[in-house]
């Protein structure tokens, strides 16, 4: 019990370096949008200057990163500088009282209610909180590479595009992500997989923000936000706890962006919510490439047909067009190089990639009733006119992903089985579902609020900000105690089902992480060892191993994205399943480095002494003479 509660200490003062310094990072563009969208609620504005905030880390990191990460601070108060000066120039004149925006202005009485937005961000917090205490490392192969590459970034102290001398691998991943990892590692002292496991959290609360500042442009109210950031936690728990599980960090972070991206231009007029929709594009293709590929299509789909069908929105639309052409002419540092690349393509798993088969219905119930049938009620509210051109475009771009996964899986899958015998879901099509179910968590708001106020017979009522509060209080007086206290109970028990569902679906893959022992002995390795050592482990291999030692070993995950077939990994392979081929000095000249083979204390591999024991874990050095004999 001691050693979970100093375990839980230790993570959340972790969790507060990591937090301290992301307020640091988004602080300037936070305050600009405080400051210069007062037609925003509090919720929608902090969504937004947060949001871009961490773009234009992204975005400024990647550009600095060419020739030093050092110089990031020198970015970043060049930001304050530009905040002192716009303040200093606005100081009289802010966007709330520009002629035709005092009608968007968010009364006092409806800011009262946006601290309930708060209240599902903290408590899945408190459940990522409680998921990282099992182990030191976090879950999911995926995890690995991000820390590898992240540990890459940091070692290097600029933007890389291989993994030397940890892996021969030219990345085609973004890296935006990482350069977080390596930027905040670096200022916070942590280690890098300590920095992913709290950014994890951080992604979700800022994409639960822009959730549920979606939600308030479409249903008009904080209740719906607040609904909003409960619907993303609980009931859309694929898009918000389940990523830990699979190490998912940069997907988060794309969709975030991507959909603040979407928010920004609907809602913020003139050429700021241009650029500021712009930059958050740039940051989302900065950070993930199959976001990427799914919000620049999806987005630029729908905004095409909302301006061929929409004729009196055309304006709205062709800004989403002009708003992602800037966002890619952002991202051009990346785009250009792996355009280049386009050609590799076979040389990566992409095409060839095979989810596991699931019927439809297995998605669906996958996600949950309750994420299901409040979005179908959500969708079919009374859309309020100021938002119709939004809402349409969040439909037909969720109806796009989810044609997108059927292509791609059912079809494509049926078209590889009869053309070459070998079935294949190129892209990752699974993705897709994961990114509709942030539409789905934002829809899902107007569909709680609807079903969870139980008013049979009548439309939802979408008030006026200013009389958000007292009609909740005025419909609570017409009913009676009875009713109320059996309406309280319904909605007590059916709100308790659905985070028992989502905890019950994600808490089983919460669990300790056995590669937590190599993190010792790869202490050892890092200090003792030098920098071309290839250290392996006697049996199966770990894909924490390259990380743990930061050395090159032959057990690191590789995305399909990445052109993993090169001669150095095929010569890895043979290593491991045909060591005895040749001796050990012939595979050492082979690799050109030495080898170490990492065993369990008590094994003699090869009668060899261990030349260091860590634990259960001992190191054997197999450049000697005896190895070989």
């Amino acid at each position: 019990m001691h050693s979970n509660w100093h375990n839980l200490l230790e993570l959340s003062v972790q969790l507060l370096k990591v937090s301290a310094f992301f307020t640091v990072v988004v602080l300037p563009a936070t305050l600009i949008c405080l400051r210069e969208c007062r037609m925003l609620s509090v919720t929608s504005r902090l969504a937004l200057g947060i949001s871009c905030g961490f773009a234009l880390f992204v975005i400024g990191a990647w550009y600095v990163g060419l020739k030093s990460l050092d110089d990031w601070g020198v970015f970043w108060l060049l930001q304050c500088i530009a905040v002192a000066w716009r303040v200093w120039r606005t100081r009289r004149r802010h966007l709330a009282t520009m002629p035709g925006d005092d009608t968007y202005a968010v009364s006092p009485d409806a800011a009262r209610w946006q601290w309930l937005v708060a209240v599902p961000l903290l408590a899945g917090g408190l459940l990522q909180l409680y998921a990282l205490h099992f182990s030191e490392l976090p879950l999911g192969v995926d995890s690995a590479f991000h820390c590898v590459v992240g540990q890459r970034v940091l070692d290097a102290g600029r933007v890389v595009n291989d993994l030397w001398p940890l892996d021969d691998l030219q990345l085609n991943y973004p890296i935006g992500s990482h350069l977080w990892l390596a930027v905040a590692a670096q200022w916070t002292g942590l280690e890098v997989h300590q920095v992913f496991r709290h950014s994890i959290t951080l992604a979700l609360w800022g994409g639960g923000l822009v959730v549920a500042a979606c939600a308030e442009k479409l249903f008009g109210s904080a209740i719906h936000a607040a609904a909003a950031s409960f619907a993303f936690v609980f009931c859309s728990f694929q898009a918000s706890l389940f990523p830990y599980t699979w190490g998912g960090l940069p997907s988060l972070m794309a969709v975030w962006l991507g959909l603040a991206g979407v928010y920004a231009v609907f809602s913020v007029p003139g050429q700021i919510g241009l650029l500021t929709s712009s930059l958050l594009f740039g940051g989302m293709v900065l950070t993930h490439h199959h976001t990427m590929v799914a919000m620049l299509s999806g987005i630029g789909v729908a905004a095409a047909i909302g301006f061929w069908l929409v004729p009196k929105e055309r304006r709205t639309y062709g800004r989403v067009l002009v708003a992602l052409a800037v966002g890619m002419a952002v991202a051009g540092v990346y785009l250009v190089p792996l355009a280049s690349r386009l050609g590799e393509i076979h040389a990566t798993g992409i095409i060839g990639y095979r989810e596991q088969f699931r019927w439809p219905w297995g998605h669906l119930w996958d996600w949950g009733p309750a994420l299901l049938v409040t979005a179908a009620v959500g969708v079919t509210l009374r859309k309020r006119s100021e938002s119709g051109a939004m809402r349409f475009l969040l439909i037909v771009l969720a109806g796009f992903w989810l044609c997108a996964f059927a292509a791609l899986d059912y079809g494509a899958r049926v078209v590889t089985a009869v053309s070459s015998g070998v079935p294949s879901t190129p892209f990752t099509p699974s993705r897709f579902l994961f990114d509709v179910q942030w539409i789905l968590a934002i829809f899902a708001s107007g569909g709680l609020v609807r079903v969870l106020r139980w008013r049979p017979g009548q439309e939802l009522p979408v008030p006026s900000s200013a009389r958000s509060s007292t009609e909740v209080v005025r419909v609570a007086g017409e009913r009676s105690g009875l009713a109320v206290f059996v309406k309280g109970l319904i909605v007590t028990l059916a709100l308790t089902g659905t985070i028992i569902w989502a905890v019950r679906d994600v808490q089983p893959r919460w669990k300790p992480v056995p590669s937590d022992a190599l993190l010792p002995i790869g202490r050892w390795v890092r200090e003792s060892l030098t920098i071309n050592a290839f250290v392996m482990l006697n049996g199966f291999q770990d894909v924490w191993l390259t990380y743990a030692c930061r050395r090159e070993s032959p057990s690191l995950f590789v995305p399909i994205s990445e052109p993993a077939t090169t001669p150095r990994r095929t010569l890895r392979d043979s290593l491991v399943q045909r060591p005895f081929d040749r001796t050990w000095a012939q595979w050492s000249e082979r690799l050109a480095k030495p080898i170490y083979l990492l065993s369990h204390a008590q094994d003699r591999p090869m009668g060899l002494r261990p030349i260091h024991v860590s634990g259960h874990v001992a190191v054997f050095d197999l450049n000697s003479r005896d190895a070989d004999q």
